[in-house]
């Protein structure tokens, strides 16, 4: 099938005639040089499409998925069904879930969170999954490194109408970590 148009659009069209369950989407910059790993239009599609959705960078190689970061916030979901790609995933690959929780500085525990943890656990049941738990001011960053310290081979986030993902993509210093990361991300949609 030959779709024409920008690409949101022509993603849009596409899924009119097909049956689409994930889009799979590479990146570099405009000049090849990664200079913009969220670039506009990996952040137009990232925006467009309810659909999950793989960023894989350019220079990403594949050895696996033994480990997948969760890049959770315990802030609740509006339908579990979400995480449905997510554990998929995780069960052909035998992966381990990597739960991770970043608090930024003077931000309050809720007990809220530790509800929503004990529901994530029973959603999880059948994988093999542990929580891990950060204070730092620059979240993305703190997902980075954690990533790279345990060596996973893939950050899942959710993205959310208008908070974890803007704050991605709207955040100067994110995008530097998001040029230069190695990771591949799976970004799940909450909400409409």
């Amino acid at each position: 099938m030959h779709v024409e148009g920008e690409l949101t659009q022509a993603i849009d069209k596409l899924l009119e005639t097909v049956n689409i369950d994930i889009v799979v989407m590479g990146t570099k910059g405009s000049n090849g040089q990664n200079i913009n790993y969220l670039g506009t239009n990996t952040s137009n599609v990232v925006q467009s499409t309810n659909l999950p959705l793989i960023i894989v960078p350019h220079f990403a190689g594949f050895g696996g998925l033994d480990k997948i970061v969760f890049a959770a916030d315990f802030n609740g979901l509006s339908n579990v069904k979400i995480l449905d790609p997510l554990a998929e995933i995780a069960r052909k690959f035998l992966s381990e879930l990597l739960i991770f929780n970043v608090f930024t500085e003077g931000q309050p525990l809720d007990s809220n969170k530790s509800n929503e943890a004990l529901h994530l656990n029973n959603i999880l049941a059948d994988i093999k999954h542990t929580y891990h738990f950060a204070i730092d001011p620059d979240v993305a960053h703190a997902i980075d490194q954690f990533a790279k310290q345990n060596h996973a081979e893939l950050i899942t986030i959710i993205n959310r109408k208008s908070d974890f993902m803007s704050y991605i993509l709207n955040n100067s210093n994110t995008k530097k970590m998001a040029a230069t990361t190695i990771f591949p991300l799976l970004v799940l949609r909450d909400g409409e």
